[in-house]
C-alpha cells in the first residue's frame, strides 16, 4: 500500500500533447497537486473500496464499509462497531494523503531513479486524460497516471507483484469540505 500511496501523488499533465519532457510534466503536476486546498478520492485496492476527503493542511476523513477514520493534525479517531475512539499518540500519524508536496520534492530530488513515459491521450471513466507511465525503483510494474486538462491527476492505476491493479480516483478539487473531530 505504501508504494500505492507514493505513486498516488504523481499527478497532472494536459490532455493534449505533452509540453515538456514527461518527467517534467509529472513533476509540475505533483507541485500543482501540492497547492490544492481539498479533494475527494476513491480507492479500490485488494478487493476493498475506500472513499474519503482531504482538506489541507493535515485533515482527512476516510470511510471503508463500517469503518471510519478521521485524522486532524496529530490526532486520529477510528469508528469501530459504531463507536468512535481516539487513537493514542495520533496512531500512525495519519496516512500520507496530505503530503503530496513532499512527494513532489522527493521526485524532483531523485529524477535519475524514476522513469516516466508519455503514453499519450487515453479515455478512462468516460473522460479524456493525458496518461503517463511512472516506474520507481523497486516497483514490480509501472503505474499509470491520468492527468486532466485542468492539470490535476484524476486517476492512478498501480499493480502489485502479482499483477493485481489498484486504482485511486481524485475529484472535487478545491471544493471546501469540513472535517471535524467526531462527537
Amino acid at each position: 500500500m505504501r508504494r500505492f500511496l507514493v505513486v498516488s501523488f504523481l499527478v497532472p499533465a494536459l490532455t493534449t500533447a505533452a509540453l515538456a519532457a514527461p518527467i517534467d510534466d509529472v513533476k509540475n503536476a505533483l507541485i500543482g497537486f501540492g497547492h490544492l486546498t481539498s479533494y475527494h478520492m476513491t480507492i479500490d485496492a485488494g478487493g476493498q473500496h475506500m472513499e474519503g476527503d482531504v482538506a489541507v493542511p493535515g485533515k482527512m476523513h476516510l470511510m471503508m464499509g463500517e469503518m471510519e477514520m478521521v485524522h486532524i493534525g496529530a490526532n486520529t479517531w477510528m469508528k469501530v462497531q459504531g463507536h468512535w475512539m481516539q487513537m493514542p499518540g495520533g496512531a500512525g500519524q495519519g496516512p500520507g494523503f496530505t503530503g503530496a508536496l513532499s512527494h513532489a520534492q522527493t521526485l524532483s530530488a531523485h529524477t535519475s531513479d524514476v522513469t516516466v513515459t508519455d503514453l499519450g491521450v487515453k479515455s478512462v471513466d468516460g473522460q479524456t486524460f493525458h496518461a503517463y507511465g511512472v516506474k520507481n525503483p523497486g516497483d514490480p510494474q509501472p503505474s499509470t497516471i491520468y492527468v486532466g486538462g485542468d492539470g490535476y491527476v484524476h486517476r492512478i492505476d498501480s499493480a502489485d507483484d502479482k499483477g493485481r491493479v489498484s486504482t485511486i480516483r481524485f475529484s472535487r478539487f478545491n471544493v471546501p469540505v469540513a472535517i471535524d473531530p467526531p462527537q
